[in-house]
C-alpha cells in the first residue's frame, strides 16, 4: 500500500481517452448526459484547480472501482472559482450535502486554495465521511496542515487497485467498508 503518485494518477487520467477512441460520439454524449443528471455522489473530491490532471486521474481511478465522484469543474462547469458569489456557495454546499463523503486531495497547491479548508470543514460539520488523499511526488503533498492530521488518509493498494483508509492511530480499513459504515468520523467522537 502507499500514497498515490503523480505519474500513477496521470496514467489513470489517460485511460478514458484510450477508451473514448473505441467509442462512437453518440455513446460518449449519452454517458456524459447520464453523469450530468446525477443528483448524489459517493465522493466529493475537494482539490485545487491547479491540480486538474492529478484530480482527473484520481477521479478516473475511483470511478473505475464503482464510485461516483463529484468534481466541480466537470459536474458544474458554470462555476468560476475566480468569481465567487452566493450562488457558487449554495451550489457547492448543496453538492456537499448530496455526497456520502469528502476526500481532500492534498498537494503543494492545496495550501493555496481558499475553498478546500471550507469544503472540508463543511463536510465535517455535516457529518460526512472525511479523509485526506496525499499525492506523493508533488512537493508539499505530505500532510502539513495540523488540522488534517486528525482525519483518516486514503491509500492505494498495490494489487487489484483496492483502496485503504489509514486511520490516525495507524490501523487500516478497506475503503468500501469505511464508506459504507453508518457512523461518520468526527474529532473526539470516535477513536481510531
Amino acid at each position: 500500500m502507499g500514497r498515490f503518485t503523480v505519474d500513477q494518477l496521470r496514467g489513470f487520467a489517460q485511460e478514458p481517452l484510450r477508451k473514448a477512441v473505441r467509442k462512437d460520439a453518440r455513446s460518449i454524449l449519452r454517458d456524459g448526459a447520464a453523469q450530468d443528471r446525477r443528483t448524489s455522489h459517493d465522493i466529493f473530491l475537494s482539490h485545487n484547480h491547479l491540480d486538474k490532471e492529478a484530480v482527473l486521474g484520481l477521479k478516473t481511478h475511483l470511478e473505475a472501482q464503482g464510485y461516483s465522484v463529484y468534481v466541480d469543474s466537470e459536474s458544474d462547469p458554470q462555476l468560476d472559482p475566480q468569481q465567487v458569489n452566493n450562488t457558487t456557495v449554495e451550489v457547492v454546499r448543496s453538492r456537499l450535502r448530496s455526497c456520502r463523503s469528502i476526500l481532500y486531495a492534498t498537494s503543494e497547491n492545496a495550501e493555496e486554495s481558499k475553498w478546500m479548508a471550507w469544503e472540508l470543514g463543511l463536510g465535517d460539520g455535516l457529518d460526512k465521511k472525511v479523509a485526506v488523499v496525499p499525492v506523493k511526488g508533488t512537493p508539499g503533498s505530505l500532510v502539513t496542515r495540523e488540522f488534517l492530521l486528525v482525519y483518516p488518509e486514503i491509500q492505494d493498494g498495490t494489487h487489484g487497485h483496492r483502496l485503504w483508509v489509514r486511520h490516525p492511530k495507524g490501523n487500516f480499513e478497506a475503503f468500501r467498508a469505511w464508506l459504507s459504515s453508518g457512523e461518520a468520523w468526527r474529532v473526539g467522537r470516535r477513536a481510531y
